[in-house]
């Protein structure tokens, strides 16, 4: 039986076509808040963004050069509440290109990141990564700092 990640049989739909580590690329975390290591959530952000960087770019997260977002499926999370992290990587020539990056999903299980294309079919997060997280950035974007948003970008 191959693993998660022996690539070298042909992989299911909708897993992407093209390479796992260059951009543009989306990389989606999906995880539960008590599963991820610090103090403050702040911490916990810094640790799981900087872990997927090394783990697809091997660098910690370079606002520069990454897009970085956390949002929950509860307003006022609690320890086990679930959460996404998502961070974005590189730019298309158009906006209309956005729907051709590819996503790729994992599951952080507290020890490591396990790769999880069942997400690929929950509507509400492809919408949200369509609508409120687009991976073309609105122009009000100054410096990869959106004021109107930077509250949803991390959870507090």
């Amino acid at each position: 039986m191959s693993s998660p990640m022996d690539l070298s049989h042909p992989l299911p739909a909708p897993y992407p076509k093209k390479s796992l580590y260059d951009p543009p690329i989306r990389i989606l975390v999906d995880t539960r808040i008590h599963l991820l290591p610090g103090d403050t959530n702040e911490d916990r952000n810094t640790f799981l963004i900087n872990h997927i960087c090394h783990l697809h770019w091997h660098t910690e997260f370079i606002p520069s050069k990454h897009r970085r977002y956390a949002f929950s499926t509860e307003r006022y999370p609690i320890e086990s509440t679930r959460c996404l992290f998502l961070v974005d990587c590189g730019q298309t020539a158009s906006k209309e290109e956005d729907e051709d990056v590819p996503v790729v999903y994992y599951k952080w299980t507290g020890e490591y990141l396990t790769p999880l294309p069942i997400l690929s079919y929950e509507a509400w997060i492809k919408n949200k990564l369509k609508y409120v997280y687009p991976f073309t950035p609105a122009p009000n974007w100054q410096n990869g700092v959106n004021r109107d948003r930077e509250r949803e970008m991390l959870l507090y």
